[in-house]
């Protein structure tokens, strides 16, 4: 049973995914950036992170939005977009935003891990539109996925949070530090560096309040992505579109 204090830490929590899911989902625009330059970012995040690591990652990403021109000009957002497309679209930097990247030895998308992501959605009646322009196991669809499981959703479902912390372990967790440590090293711009630092300490504080609440430790390692899970597939004959950063935003 959910109780008050893990209900108002899901629902919380929910509302950071999504707005993490949504800085990562697109090139930003004048009024995100807006949004950001307002008030540190700490103050726009329901949960108050604690550790040195999230502390710092906030910093730094508040530092990066400090040295934007204010207002933001068209030649910032042109270069910011060509940015997000180094990141996100061409992997100039060789740091995917997929899962599968990091566990195939010849570096391929859509791989087992993407498979077991799959059936993750599938159990819970979801699947993703237009999967072959953006893989189950990209980045935005594993935090918006994280925010449906943590959020009420319209027919009443409570959080789940065990199965949170299972799919941060089996998933999430697994390569989002190698993905921003590798924009880090590959010199990348400031602004999706910080911002991949600060998903890490994020989702990496999180886990730590799933397990006292859950009692769940968080796992040092787990089985490899089975290829074929057809039990669990064929359970949901009808599921439900699965939008990226459909939630909280600007």
């Amino acid at each position: 049973m959910t109780t008050v204090t893990e209900h108002n830490f899901a629902r919380a929590v929910a509302a950071d995914l999504q707005l993490f899911a949504i800085l990562h989902d697109h090139e930003p625009h004048q009024e995100i950036i807006r949004a950001l330059s307002t008030c540190p970012f700490q103050d726009q995040l329901s949960l108050i992170l604690q550790k040195a690591e999230g502390k710092n990652a906030l910093a730094a990403f508040d530092e990066a939005i400090a040295e934007l021109p204010v207002p933001i000009d068209d030649d910032a957002l042109d270069s910011l977009a060509s940015d997000y497309a180094c990141v996100y679209l061409r992997f100039t930097y060789r740091a995917s935003p997929t899962e599968s990247v990091w566990f195939d030895k010849d570096g391929l998308e859509r791989q087992a891990p993407m498979l077991d992501v799959r059936n993750w959605y599938r159990r819970y009646g979801l699947n993703v539109q237009d999967w072959a322009k953006r893989p189950e196991d990209h980045l935005v669809l594993q935090l918006s996925f994280l925010a449906f499981l943590l959020e009420k959703n319209e027919e009443g479902t409570l959080p789940d949070l065990k199965a949170a912390a299972q799919f941060l372990d089996q998933h999430l967790l697994r390569w989002i530090d190698r993905f921003a440590d590798q924009l880090k090293k590959a010199e990348a711009t400031p602004y999706f560096v910080t911002l991949a630092g600060l998903t890490v300490a994020y989702i990496d504080e999180i886990r730590e309040h799933l397990e006292r609440l859950t009692g769940l430790a968080r796992a040092t390692s787990v089985p490899a992505a089975s290829k074929n899970d057809k039990a669990a597939a064929s359970k949901y004959k009808e599921m439900s579109p699965f939008h990226p950063g459909r939630g909280p935003g600007w």
